[in-house]
């Protein structure tokens, strides 16, 4: 992982340009109304996960899948406003969605049930992970050249 920070580094514009991107995402996630931005850091942050995953970088193998868990969630929750950009269907009914007559309990129990069991999930693959994936030591790197 640092051989490849270290390349990314010399390549000077892409690295500037990467993180000049970055800060501007997380001011758009930070204002309420530039929120649906957030399709401007799932690139980011899923190029991010990936690389930790390829370069098996121990640093984020469990904080990027959960920040690519936490994108999704903002663009689902957001997916009224981001309907209209995008390709799958057509809506022709561009009223005003009605108040319920009766509000329950049951959505924010089913929600948050569902996000702890993603997080323990996320949690414990990562873990497993971590365990199974091959490091970069002399060590990992032999022992996968004799079993080829």
């Amino acid at each position: 992982m640092g051989a490849y920070l270290e390349a990314l580094h010399h390549t000077s514009f892409y690295y500037t340009f990467v993180g000049i991107t970055q800060v501007v995402a997380a001011i758009l996630l930070i204002i309420p109304r530039t929120l649906t931005l957030a399709l401007l850091y799932f690139p980011i942050i899923v190029n991010i996960y990936l690389l930790s995953i390829a370069l098996r970088f121990e640093g984020s193998i469990i904080t990027s899948p959960l920040m690519v868990l936490a994108n999704l969630y903002i663009l689902i929750w957001n997916y009224d406003r981001l309907k209209y950009i995008l390709p799958f269907q057509k809506f022709p009914y561009y009223g005003i969605i009605e108040k319920p007559k009766k509000y329950t309990n049951k959505f924010p129990f089913i929600f948050f049930t569902a996000e702890i069991l993603t997080v323990g999930i996320t949690v414990s693959l990562a873990q497993y992970a971590y365990d199974v994936m091959l490091r970069n030591s002399l060590a990992d790197c032999k022992k996968t050249i004799y079993q080829h």
